[in-house]
């Protein structure tokens, strides 16, 4: 049985693998350091997990699965793409600076974390658009266009970690909303009509 107390254990043996992973790669972190960092003995970590490797990808699991919110439920009851977008830009930003530990650790000590996240994201656009018709599919099919948006979120949120996330999540939902809704070389297109005038 699953109870709050081995829930509050694996989350303390992940922090102690984040606060390993500052120090060392993640290949070099022994079970030992894990242990001595969370201050448990080995029998535990083995009760809750059969090896770091586990351990890690539970760290993954927690860090990604609130990461994006309920859109769905969100759509479903606005029905709207340009509010479904904000709801979930808004959800991810906010999450991430109040995980700012996690993310920086995971995406600047993990050489693999920052394509799992953008899978992860893809994967997730890609569910959401079953229940949405495409405009112009000839064009763009679903998977170029969570391709897109998957890449510009992770790259985003890669360079705004690094920058000690800064400005505020509000601020960057605002950017990443325009950014989709525009495209990008919209911003370019204004600068230059803005230069010739």
């Amino acid at each position: 049985m699953y109870t709050t107390a081995n829930h509050k254990m694996e989350r303390k043996m992940e922090y102690a693998l984040l606060a390993c992973m500052e120090h060392q790669t993640f290949d070099n972190i022994t079970i030992s350091e894990i242990c001595i960092q969370a201050n448990i003995n080995r029998s535990t970590f083995y009760r809750h997990f059969p090896s770091k490797d586990a351990l890690l990808q539970k760290t993954y699991q927690h860090a990604l699965e609130p990461l994006l919110g309920n859109l769905y439920r969100f759509f479903d009851k606005h029905h709207s793409i340009a509010e479904a977008q904000l709801y979930l830009s808004n959800h991810i930003f906010h999450y991430i600076y109040d995980n700012q530990f996690l993310y920086q650790t995971l995406l600047f000590k993990d050489s693999h974390f920052y394509f799992i996240l953008k899978d992860f994201i893809q994967a997730y656009y890609l569910s959401f658009y079953e229940g949405i018709e495409l405009i112009n599919k000839e064009i763009l099919t679903e998977s170029i266009l969570a391709n897109y948006i998957a890449s510009a979120y992770a790259g985003m949120i890669y360079d705004w970690v690094k920058e000690g996330c800064s400005p505020p999540p509000v601020e960057m939902a605002e950017k990443m909303r325009l950014l989709n809704s525009n495209g990008p070389m919209s911003f370019l297109i204004e600068k230059k009509k803005e230069s010739e005038q």
